[in-house]
């Protein structure tokens, strides 16, 4: 029989999360914004850390997604008997005796994890399910990694207590793996924005990145399946009818599937002669992305797959208009002002693009942002009581299985 956690006085919920974003900036996001959901909804009920080392990059990042502190963890020394001990208890049955101590000593009742590869003893586990773009996309892995995400995803969902996932990924879930269909709470990670990216002159941007007034934002990462091609093919299409949309890039440019990728996106702006009209900015901070969404005529996001598509969920939270490609993922969030394409037929993108380009302003769109203001505090209530609801939810199932 396990020992459970002592309740503590406050009877607050202590929750730890690991790291996600450290070579993805939505992951940061998505952590940060159930942090502060978690805590507006449930003002002092929540105690939050992050999982991490003695170094100052966890403390850089529980400063910046707004933990209350970082859970320490040092595994065994090597060759100790400690050490030996854990490794065969991994490896037979997976359990992580290590880590649970240290969570259960720093009086965490509950880890979320992308993915979750260990039972913690006291510690109740939740895996966030962020997509299964492997079995949609093959081609685009490898034989050996469609093998480590198989079963990566089938740990995560066999030995956490509950699963996270947005709601086009509930439903590959259930189809994954239909005997841990039960532990499946679909949940809708909104973008929540601070009101004081309204009070920024977002033009001042125009000046920083030395741009023109009138541009179309896209700000997804260099990754095969964002579809900069298929972007591109359509804006050729366009340059050959005499229009000619500016399109600005901003994200990271690294694909570790095709490390050439980048190189090949950018051939094709100079073969198609598009330079005047396409800007990589790189890596922008997080306040530019969203002065840069406002000024805008639109954010575009022609993304062959997502499990969520933070970028368009992320226009709507600021009151932009949003060009998208028609997948699931896209219309499960019920976007406002959104318009839908064919990702795979650049006709159908170009001819949305040329009226978007012919009839859209630059800068706020003032009713939108109105209407984003006055839903934002619904957006919050939501995730945190969500997440409030499916986090205790795991540590209650645990501690029945725990004391069975």
């Amino acid at each position: 029989m396990h020992h459970l956690p002592p309740t503590p006085a406050s009877a607050r919920l202590r929750i730890a999360f690991v790291p996600l974003g450290t070579d993805w900036p939505g992951g940061q996001s998505l952590v940060t914004n159930a942090i502060r959901a978690l805590h507006d909804a449930q003002p002092g009920q929540v105690h939050i850390q992050i999982l991490g080392d003695a170094s100052g990059d966890s403390r850089r990042y529980a400063g910046e997604t707004g933990a209350d502190g970082v859970v320490v963890h040092a595994a065994p020394g090597a060759y100790s008997p400690r050490r030996v001990a854990s490794a065969v208890l991994v490896r037979l049955r997976h359990q992580n005796l290590s880590l649970g101590a240290t969570l259960a000593a720093a009086g965490v009742q509950v880890l979320v994890g992308e993915g979750i590869s260990w039972r913690l003893g006291p510690v109740a586990t939740v895996g966030w399910l962020q997509d299964f773009q492997h079995v949609h996309l093959p081609a685009l892995f490898t034989a050996e990694e469609i093998a480590q995400r198989d079963r990566k995803f089938r740990d995560t969902m066999r030995l956490a207590d509950r699963l996270l996932a947005f709601v086009a990924v509930a439903d590959d879930a259930r189809t994954f793996a239909p005997e841990y269909a039960h532990k499946v709470r679909p949940i809708r990670p909104y973008a929540l924005v601070d009101p004081s990216v309204y009070a920024r002159d977002c033009a001042a941007v125009l000046t920083r990145y030395d741009l023109p007034e009138r541009f179309v934002y896209v700000p997804n990462q260099f990754w095969i399946h964002k579809n900069h091609l298929g972007l591109l093919q359509a804006v050729r299409i366009l340059r050959a009818r005499g229009v000619r949309p500016c399109v600005v890039f901003t994200g990271h440019w690294h694909e570790y599937r095709d490390p050439q990728h980048f190189a090949t996106v950018t051939r094709a702006i100079a073969d198609w002669q598009l330079e005047a009209q396409i800007r990589n900015l790189g890596l922008v901070p997080r306040t530019d992305v969203y002065d840069l969404m406002r000024q805008a005529l639109c954010v575009l996001n022609p993304s062959l797959f997502e499990g969520w598509g933070y970028s368009v969920d992320e226009a709507a939270a600021v009151g932009k208009r949003i060009l998208a490609s028609d997948i699931a993922a896209h219309r499960a969030q019920r976007a406002p002002a959104c318009d839908f394409f064919d990702p795979h037929d650049p006709e159908d993108l170009a001819a949305k693009l040329e009226r978007l380009w012919q009839t859209a302003e630059a800068g706020p769109s003032l009713a939108l942002e109105c209407a984003a203001r006055q839903r934002m505090p619904q957006r919050v209530e939501a995730l945190g009581q969500t997440l409030f609801g499916v986090l205790n939810e795991a540590v209650a199932v645990h501690r029945r299985g725990a004391a069975a």
